[in-house]
């Protein structure tokens, strides 16, 4: 069995755990902690990659995903992050598990093995990232602004102190 080499990137309270684990799996992995990475590292990082993982529990959306995205990566991504499905859609361009280890590894090894899968998947998150660009952000803001302003609004009048609520001292 061939050695599998696995970076993460990044740092915070479950590295320490991450670490011990990896020991723990030294014969089947190499893993490389690299840390907090500086904006100008991350094209070089995710050049580096042939898949990208992104096992969040909890991310209101997940911009790593679309600069992986953005890369050309397959990615496997967890419900938990609001890019999936949106994005990261199952079968198109990765894969959407829950945060199970056998999934993800089963996943992995697929896109891992399957160079013709890899290369399509990497292919699609391309085209589907294209249209999470400044331009189209800037039309977004636009058009909210545009609607708020256009939409009918109560205007709201100061009530009359005869009116007001009052409460015993």
């Amino acid at each position: 069995m061939r050695k599998i080499r696995l970076l993460i990137v990044g740092s915070g309270t479950s590295e320490a755990a991450l670490q011990l684990r990896a020991k723990a799996h030294a014969a089947k992995l190499e893993v490389v902690f690299h840390g907090f990475a500086k904006q100008a590292e991350l094209p070089g990082l995710y050049r580096s990659a042939k898949i990208f993982l992104f096992p969040t529990e909890a991310d209101v959306w997940g911009v790593v995903a679309n600069e992986a995205c953005a890369a050309g990566l397959p990615v496997i991504i967890s419900p938990h992050a609001g890019a999936a499905d949106e994005l990261v859609v199952d079968r198109k361009n990765g894969f959407v598990r829950t945060l199970d280890v056998e999934q993800w590894a089963d996943c992995a090894a697929s896109l891992l093995s399957n160079d013709g899968l890899r290369e399509a998947y990497g292919q699609r998150s391309r085209m589907m990232v294209e249209p999470y660009n400044f331009d189209q952000s800037a039309r977004g803001i636009i058009e909210a602004v545009r609607a708020a302003l256009n939409s009918p609004t109560k205007k709201l009048s100061k009530p009359k102190l005869s009116q007001a609520v009052r409460r015993p001292l």
